[in-house]
């Protein structure tokens, strides 16, 4: 049998104090000012790089002096493990002198008209939560087909994982078992 803790409110206490940092929904906020010029975050899951104010002329710095760039899309994991629900970040588009319009797709849907050469905020919902999500962009002009942009101020929305549930049944069935148990003993003395 499992001991419980000895005081139903110690263990009540307890169940709600994980229950919390288990089931609560979380806000991520990140930007890429820890990370050196030239690496990759280790949330990102492609060859994306941190930039700052001299890596690319074109792109201009949003908060601090860096920002996460890539060529074509970059994939982002959820940092702490945690389940992606929604997201907002600012991306910046300069302006390729072949390019006429580009297309921006985030977790694989197309996102409304990108302008160039000026920082805006994204912001979606999924449908179902997920890890990672990717963020691409692409031109519609026929002379290329992938583009540079950079993300900034990256937030994600986080649910926790399914199994959660069992956490917190398994943590009111402790606090039930505990007080059933001190009423017999009691009943019994």
């Amino acid at each position: 049998m499992i001991r419980a803790l000895q005081s139903p409110f110690a263990s009540l206490l307890c169940f709600l104090a994980g229950s919390t940092t288990v089931c609560a929904q979380g806000t991520i906020q990140f930007g890429f000012e820890e990370y050196d010029v030239g690496n990759t975050p280790p949330y990102v899951a492609s060859s994306s790089k941190v930039g700052s104010a001299g890596t690319i002329d074109s792109i201009l710095p949003f908060e601090g002096q860096k920002y996460l760039y890539a060529i074509g899309g970059t994939s982002l994991n959820s940092p702490d493990g945690q389940l992606i629900q929604s997201f907002s970040f600012h991306l910046f588009a300069p302006k390729a002198p072949f390019f006429s319009a580009i297309a921006v797709y985030v977790a694989g849907q197309r996102l409304p008209t990108v302008d160039f050469d000026t920082w805006q905020r994204i912001d979606g919902a999924l449908t179902a939560p997920v890890q990672t999500f990717g963020i691409y962009e692409i031109n519609l002009a026929q002379e290329a087909g992938v583009s540079l942009f950079a993300i900034d101020a990256v937030e994600f929305a986080t649910v926790p994982e399914p199994k959660a549930f069992w956490f917190i049944a398994i943590g009111l069935g402790a606090i039930v078992l505990s007080s059933r148990s001190k009423q017999s003993n009691q009943v019994s003395l």
